[in-house]
Formats: C-alpha cells, structure tokens, sequence
C-alpha cells in the first residue's frame, strides 16, 4: 500500500454499534482508534496522507487489527498485514476514465442549476508551473514544481445516512464507490504550508474527511489575525489566527478557513520552516497565496448526491468525462430533455463524446 491510500474496510457486521481499529508496527502499537480517539468508528476508516498520525507510519510490514462491538461486548479481532514501501510523493492524475453511455436519449439543452459562480480569468502564471484541472468539480489552478498535490477521495457513510429508494445499504456503498472520485478534497503542499479545496460540507463534501485533518494543543497562544486573499478573480479581506508557542513566544503558524459564494471551503495554513532564517517566511507565504489566485471555476461543478435524483441507479456518468454509445443502435439526440421534443441528430455507437450538462429525468429516460 501506499501511504496516500492508507484506507481500509470490513463487511458491517449484523449489529454491530461501532469498530475499533489497532494499527502496529515492530510491536509498537502506533494507532488505537478506541483508545486514542475516544469513539468507535465505521466500518471504514482512512488515515489521510496530510495528517500527522500517518507519518507515523515507516516503510515495511504494518500489522492491522479490526474488532466490532455489539452490546458492549467486543468480537475477536480480525488481522491483516500490509506492506508499506519507501515514501515518495506522486502527482495524482486529472483525467476521468472513458465511460460507456447507456441512456437511451440525449439533450442538447444545458439544464439551469442553482448554484453558480463567476468564471473569471487567471491571473499571469509563472513560467514553468503545472497546472491541476479537477475534472469532476470543475476547477483548476497552477502551482511551481517545489509544491505537490495530493488528494483525498470518497471515505465512508454517516452512520444516519438516508438510502435513497432504490437501493438497499450494499448497493448504495458500491455505487458511491464507482461514481465518487478520488479527489474530492486536494491539497497543495510545500514546506511553508498547505492549501486545501474541499467541496461543501451538505453536499458531496460529507463523504470525504475533514479535509484537513487538523489537531491544535495547548501549547499555544492565539493572536487574531488577517489577509486579504485573491481566489477566483475575487479580493477577499479574510480572518484567521496565528499560533505562538507558549514556552518560546515564538511564531509556529497560521491559519485561515472560509467558505468560497459556492460552499466551497478554503483552508489555508503557513508557518516558518524550521532550520531557515525567519525573514524566509513572508516570501514563501506569498508564493502560497500566489498559487491561491490561480484557482478558478470552468464550469459549474454539480454537486448533488449521488443516487438522491431519479437518475438513481439508472446512470454512473458524470459531467466533464468522455462516453461512447455501447454496440447497439443510435442514441436519437433530441433538442430539450423530453420524448415530445424534436430529433435533431444521432449518436452512433464509438463516437466520443464529451458529457457537458445532466442528468435531467424525464419520462422514465436520464438525459445528458
């Protein structure tokens, strides 16, 4: 395994109120969930590469147990071992897989959606930087080759999740699987600090961690602070808090949360990188909050969740991905998402497509 997909996961047992996870290693237990976290957990449960538990973590055999409790009283515990290797920071890819188009039908008639904020222009790119273009959410921004991306995806249901109708607890847990991506909250990482993009929280941003896992103790002392921020196009003035070690008064960091016109929360944290001179920090602050105004919306993300439209489990395509028409006949391509409205073309079997807009439920049909 690799240490961005630290994530397992066990069949829920019948009657089970909750699981205890104990990870360990050369016979150091390095994470009890029940003992450390106070709680038990899902029938799934992730440590994100972000967070400081999983650095814990060292290349070679790690030992992970799972045990339920039902009525207070625990079952045996299941054990598994894992391999991690040497630790290395990839980039995560931006593309979508080729899907299949199973609809019978398709629009050509973009729907409205309620939710919809300004496309604006970037500012000037630095030469030289990469470019990260989350397909499924609709946004990109650039960012020099000192800095990584990362990216955390899909962990588990609430334990009060409503089932859509249709589906039954196994159902739902795979299809969200299948249709739920891989990087629902990114993070840009350089040694100065971290900025991270997450969806909104009452839509599909609860199905992923709090993103980032953050943990303050009572070392230290807070001062209110503030920065003005440019995020798609937009000059914000936001709050946030700086920390002071208690022992020292010295600066360790900040930190700035705020919610973006789309739900979309920003979180941004800086702190001096120890072992470099002090004065360091404003420059690489500012090139942090430079990365930041490259962020921009190209389309309209949709947020719903999945399987609560009457698109159900009728379709796993998703908007921004290429389909193709599977062997069969044409699909008739119609001027609005209805049976009444006028055939204007057709879509033949192979031809790639790029899906733009949808679903929209019609007829009993799923329109794209």
């Amino acid at each position: 395994m690799d240490y961005g997909n630290l994530y397992f996961q066990v069949e829920p047992f019948p009657g089970a109120e909750g699981y205890a996870w104990t990870f360990t290693q050369n016979d150091s237990v390095l994470l009890d969930t029940f003992e450390d976290e106070g709680r038990l957990t899902d029938a799934k449960y992730r440590i994100p590469y972000i967070v400081s538990r999983n650095k814990k973590f060292m290349p070679g055999e790690l030992q992970v147990q799972v045990k339920a409790q039902i009525n207070g009283v625990w079952t045996d515990s299941l054990t598994i071992t894992v391999y991690l290797p040497e630790r290395v920071v990839a980039e995560i890819p931006s593309r979508l897989p080729l899907s299949t188009l199973k609809s019978t039908e398709v629009s050509s008639t973009p729907r409205a959606t309620a939710t919809a904020i300004e496309l604006v222009v970037s500012p000037n790119v630095p030469a030289g930087w990469n470019t990260y273009v989350n397909d499924y959410l609709g946004y990109q921004f650039s960012y020099p080759s000192s800095m990584k991306v990362h990216a955390e995806g899909w962990v588990s249901l609430y334990t009060d999740e409503t089932i859509p109708p249709g589906f039954s607890f196994y159902e739902y847990f795979t299809y969200l699987e299948n249709v739920l991506p891989d990087n629902l909250c990114v993070l840009i990482e350089s040694d100065a600090g971290l900025i991270a993009i997450a969806p909104p929280s009452d839509s599909i941003g609860r199905f992923v961690d709090v993103c980032p896992g953050m943990g303050i103790g009572e070392q230290y002392r807070f001062e209110d602070t503030s920065q003005i921020f440019l995020v798609n196009g937009e000059r914000r003035f936001e709050k946030g808090a700086k920390l002071y070690l208690e022992s020292t008064g010295e600066l360790d960091s900040e930190f700035y949360i705020f919610n973006l016109d789309n739900g979309f929360r920003i979180t941004f944290i800086g702190g001096p990188v120890k072992g470099q001179p002090l004065e360091t920090y404003p420059e690489k602050m500012e090139l942090l909050k430079t990365v930041l105004s490259t962020l921009r919306w190209i389309r309209v993300p949709d947020l719903t969740i999945p399987g609560t439209t009457c698109a159900g489990k009728y379709t796993q395509l998703l908007i921004g991905v290429w389909v193709q028409v599977a062997p069969s006949d044409p699909n008739r391509i119609r001027s609005e998402p209805n049976k009444t409205a006028e055939v204007i073309g057709q879509l033949y079997p192979g031809t790639a497509s790029l899906i733009i807009d949808g679903p929209v439920c019609a007829d009993g049909l799923v329109y794209w």
